[in-house]
């Protein structure tokens, strides 16, 4: 019910000031959080275009979405969200200067090469995660479940 009134509150508040990227990012967190991941990808994307500073947050949240999304279909619905997610974390990677957002960003398209079966792009990305960070168990993960896939 919290939920129901809260996002009725952004609805609202979103009607007089279109422009409130707080209340449109509650509202697309709340979408996310009920599994409403396309919606929630789209508002995320359009924050990301309203606002620089929350471009690269937007573009990680909207990654998530997808990644998330693609668990509810089979793996031949879920092809273009699998290119969607390598297109903007490449983009993505390219925008972001912190170290360890790159390497979320990273981890992501490895997830996205791997669940696509491109597991020779997933070791290339899982290379550049461990030049930067030699002893990240999530890419060491990673690399077993790639080895042994392939």
């Amino acid at each position: 019910m919290m939920n129901t009134s809260l996002a009725s509150n952004n609805r609202k508040c979103l009607e007089k000031n279109p422009d409130n990227v707080f209340a449109y990012k509650e509202l697309a967190d709340l979408c996310l959080s009920k599994g409403q991941y396309q919606e929630a990808a789209g508002m995320y994307e359009d924050i990301a275009q309203r606002r620089n500073d929350l471009k690269a947050e937007m573009k990680l949240s909207v990654i998530s979405c997808l990644v998330m999304e693609m668990d509810e279909f089979l793996s031949e619905d879920a092809e273009g969200n699998r290119e969607r997610i390598v297109e903007l974390a490449e983009q993505l990677e390219g925008e972001t200067t912190g170290l360890e957002e790159i390497l979320s960003i990273l981890i992501l398209m490895v997830d996205a090469y791997y669940r696509n079966e491109q597991y020779e792009d997933a070791l290339l990305i899982c290379q550049r995660i461990l030049y930067h960070k030699p002893f990240s168990q999530k890419a060491i993960e990673l690399v077993r479940k790639i080895n042994e896939k392939s």
